[in-house]
């Protein structure tokens, strides 16, 4: 490697840490073991599947969009991820580009079922099949209220 390269490099990792994550990028991949917090995968394995290190994720989604006044730099505001963890949190509920539901309405489906609306008509009244419904009962989609 070049030294070129090399300076390239240090100074492009001294900038995500310092100005993505107000120097905190370093102290978070050690408070959380070098691991993603979701499913565990270490940074060795990352990086050799994906050829980069975790990912330090803002948890309130207030991070690389956004002005610098209004980043929340806190440690308890910051996680590490792997590509996939970071990827799936970024891209689901009504953040995912073709979601048909939003909070709302997941959370009238569930009041509804328990009133004992088919989930049959709850699919034709919301516009999703059936299987859409049941997940949502089910919780096996739309895991957590926002």
């Amino acid at each position: 490697m070049t030294t070129a390269l090399k300076n390239h490099k240090s100074t492009t990792a001294r900038y995500r840490n310092n100005t993505l994550f107000g120097g905190n990028r370093i102290k978070v991949l050690r408070r959380d073991k070098y691991k993603c917090v979701k499913c565990g995968m270490t940074n060795r394995t990352h990086r050799r599947r994906y050829g980069q290190s975790l990912a330090v994720d803002h948890i309130d989604n207030n991070g690389k969009r956004v002005g610098a006044k209004y980043k929340n730099n806190d440690l308890g505001n910051l996680q590490a991820l792997c590509v996939r963890c970071h990827a799936s949190k970024d891209i689901s509920g009504e953040n995912h580009g073709s979601a048909k539901l939003t909070w709302d309405k997941v959370r009238r489906i569930r009041k509804e079922i328990k009133n004992a609306v088919s989930e049959k008509k709850l699919a034709v009244k919301y516009g999703v099949n059936k299987s859409t419904i049941h997940d949502v009962v089910s919780g096996d989609n739309w895991r957590t209220d926002a």
